[in-house]
C-alpha cells in the first residue's frame, strides 16, 4: 500500500493464462479470511473453480488489519486508498487484461463502491450490502441497529482480533467474548450496551464500535460510480432497503441500462429455500435460479461490451412462492391505502378514536422474524417469516386486520405507514410489522421496521418506512399491521428522556404511554404498493 502496509491475498489463474492470454479478474476485498472457503465462495453463491472455468482470474484479499494483512482494522477507513492501490496492482500484472469485477457480499460488497470513478472497477456484483454503510449500517428509522452492529463487532471481528493482538486467555476481554458467543441473548440484553466505567471489556473487543460511524470517513456515492453492477438483495436481509437504495440510485446514472438486479426470498447468510418458519418451495435457493451463473454472465457481457442479457428485475414473490421480472424496481403500479380504524384496516376513515399503549424499556417487544442479523443467520433460524401470535397477544402491542380477501393481492415495493401519534415522552419509537394473517387466522410477519421520534407537543404525524416487500396474499388470508413502541433487540432500546441508549442504565430510563389517533382529522393509514401485474419469470415485463 502506499504508507508501506502489506496485504495478504490468493490469487487463482485459469490455465490459459499458461498459452500467454491475458484474462480479466475477480476481485474480493474481506474482513473474513481470504482462507475461508464458506466465507469466499459459498456466501459469495460463486465457487472458484467455476470462475475459473469461465475464463477469470480470482483474487481474495485481506483487507487492512485482517487476518493475513498488515495494518490497523477500523471499518472503513482505509478501504478508498488501498482499494485503489489493490486495482492498480491487478491492472500491472502480466497475466491481466487490465478488467476488474468486484464481487461479494455485505463488507465485500459494500467496498465495491469505493474506490468510485477513475480507477474503479469495471463492472461490480455487490450482495447483500449497501454504498452508504457508514451512515446506514449504524442506525435504521433513527433508531441503532443494535442487533447487527453488537453481532457483527463481537462474532465476526473480535475473535481474529483479540488473537492478532496477543490478548492472552483469562484476559477479561477473552472471558467476555466467551460468555458473548456462548449467550448471544444476554450480551444483547445487557444495559448500558457500553459504559467503560462499569465494564471497559466490551468496547475494548471493538475500539470504533462507541464512535463508528466517524463523520470525517470517507462515504461511497452510489451515483457517482458509472459502472455495470448485478445487484443481490434478499426479501430477508438487513440490508434490503440499502440493496435497493444503491440500485435505485445507480440505475438513475450514467450506467442505468447496465444494472440488473436479483431479489431472492433470502436472509444475510442463508440463499436456501428454507426461511424462518417457512419453506419458499424447491426452486427459490440461490442454486435452483444459477445465481453464480448469472455473475458470470453479466460480467462476460459487459466487459465484452454488450449489454446484460435478461430483464432489468427477477424478483421472487412470497406468499405464492415463484419468480417474477419487472422493468424497474418497484414495478409500475399503484397505491392501496387501508386507513387504521379501531382494530381494522378498512377502505375509508373512521370516526375519529385512538388507542394507548405502555412501551417499558424494560420489558420491550422482542424481534420476531424479519429481517435480522440474529444467531443462527446461516440457517435464518431467527429471520423470515414467524408466527406472531405470542407478539400479538401482548398488552403493549396493537393489532390491526383486515376484511378476507376475495383474490390474491400482490404488494411489491415500500410499505409505508403515515401514523398520527401523541406522549408524554421525550424520545420514542413507532415499530410497525405488516402481517399476512392465514384463512385458520395465523398471522406470518411479512416484514417490519420502525421510526424514532422526538415527541412534538400534541399529536403529531409519524412516517414510517416500514420496508421493501414482494409478497402475494392469498384469497381468504387478512392483511394485518402491528404497531408497537419497541423491536429489540434487533433495535436498541429507546430511553424515553432523550438520553444515550447505549449509555442509560434501565433505572434511568422511563416507560412511557404512547397513543395512536386514528380517523376524523388524524387519518393514520397503512400504503401498500399493489404492482399492476406481476409477469412471471418466463414472460417478458
Amino acid at each position: 500500500m502506499p504508507d508501506g502496509v502489506h496485504l495478504a491475498g490468493d490469487l487463482h489463474l485459469p490455465s490459459r493464462v499458461h498459452d500467454g492470454v491475458r484474462v480479466p479478474t475477480l476481485l474480493q476485498r474481506t474482513p473474513y479470511d481470504r482462507a475461508d472457503p464458506h466465507e469466499t465462495q459459498v456466501m459469495t453463491s460463486l465457487p472458484i473453480p467455476r470462475a475459473l472455468d469461465a475464463g477469470f482470474a480470482v483474487l481474495i484479499v485481506d483487507v487492512r488489519g485482517r487476518h493475513g494483512s498488515e495494518g490497523d482494522f477500523t471499518p472503513f477507513a482505509h478501504e478508498v486508498a488501498d482499494g485503489r492501490a489493490v486495482l492498480a496492482w491487478v491492472r500491472a500484472q502480466p497475466w491481466s487484461d487490465a478488467h476488474v469485477v468486484g464481487y461479494g457480499p455485505s463488507y465485500v460488497g459494500a467496498v465495491q463502491f469505493l474506490p468510485p470513478g477513475a480507477g474503479g472497477y469495471d463492472a461490480i456484483l455487490p450482495a447483500f450490502t449497501s454504498a452508504d454503510p457508514q451512515r446506514r449500517w449504524a442506525r435504521r428509522g433513527g433508531a441503532g441497529n443494535l442487533g447487527f452492529l453488537l453481532l457483527w463487532a463481537l462474532e465476526a471481528l473480535a475473535p481474529h482480533d483479540l488473537d492478532r493482538r496477543g490478548v492472552p486467555v483469562g484476559d477479561p476481554r477473552r472471558v467476555l467474548l466467551e460468555q458473548v458467543l456462548a449467550d448471544p441473548e444476554r450480551a444483547l440484553d445487557r444495559l448500558p450496551v457500553l459504559d467503560p466505567a462499569l465494564d471497559p471489556a466490551l468496547e475494548s473487543l471493538a475500539p470504533w464500535l462507541g464512535t463508528w460511524p466517524e463523520p470525517e470517513q470517507e462515504r461511497p456515492a452510489a451515483d457517482a460510480a458509472p459502472v455495470p453492477a448485478l445487484h443481490t438483495a434478499g426479501l430477508h436481509d438487513v440490508f434490503l432497503d440499502d440493496s435497493l437504495a444503491t440500485w435505485t440510485a445507480m440505475r438513475a446514472g450514467a450506467a442505468g441500462e447496465r444494472q440488473r438486479l436479483v431479489i431472492g426470498p433470502w436472509s444475510h447468510a442463508n440463499r436456501g429455500e428454507w426461511q424462518g418458519r417457512i419453506r419458499h418451495g424447491g426452486g427459490a435457493s440461490a442454486a435452483a435460479i444459477d445465481l453464480a451463473g448469472r455473475q458470470l454472465a453479466f460480467a462476460t457481457a459487459v466487459l465484452a461490451g454488450h449489454a446484460p442479457a435478461g430483464p432489468p428485475v427477477v424478483h421472487f414473490v412470497t406468499g405464492r412462492d415463484g419468480w417474477c421480472t419487472a422493468s424497474d424496481w418497484p414495478p409500475p403500479g399503484a397505491d392501496l391505502v387501508l386507513h387504521l380504524d379501531g382494530g381494522r384496516l378498512a377502505a375509508s376513515p373512521g370516526a375519529a378514536a385512538s388507542r394507548s399503549f405502555t412501551a417499558d424499556p424494560g420489558d420491550p417487544v422482542p424481534t420476531c422474524g424479519g429481517p435480522t442479523f440474529l444467531p443462527g443467520m446461516a440457517v435464518g433460524r431467527h429471520a423470515g417469516p414467524h408466527d406472531q401470535r405470542e407478539i400479538e397477544d401482548r398488552d403493549d402491542v396493537l393489532v390491526l386486520r383486515g376484511d378476507p380477501l376475495t383474490q390474491a393481492l400482490a404488494v411489491v415495493g415500500m410499505v409505508r405507514a403515515e401514523l398520527w401519534c401523541s406522549s408524554e415522552a421525550v424520545d420514542l419509537d413507532w415499530a410497525l410489522r405488516l402481517v399476512d394473517i392465514d384463512p385458520d387466522g395465523v398471522p406470518l410477519g411479512v416484514v417490519d421496521g420502525i421510526r424514532r421520534v422526538v415527541q412534538q407537543p400534541g399529536v403529531m404525524r409519524v412516517r414510517v418506512e416500514i420496508g421493501q416487500v414482494s409478497h402475494e396474499f392469498g384469497p381468504g388470508h387478512r392483511i394485518g399491521l402491528q404497531v408497537a413502541g419497541s423491536a429489540h433487540p434487533r433495535f436498541d432500546r429507546v430511553t424515553h428522556t432523550g438520553a444515550d441508549p447505549w449509555r442509560t442504565p434501565l433505572a434511568a430510563m422511563r416507560p412511557a404511554v404512547q397513543t395512536l389517533h386514528t380517523g376524523g382529522v388524524h387519518p393514520s393509514r397503512l400504503i401498500l404498493p399493489v404492482p399492476h401485474r406481476l409477469h412471471p419469470l418466463e414472460e417478458t415485463p
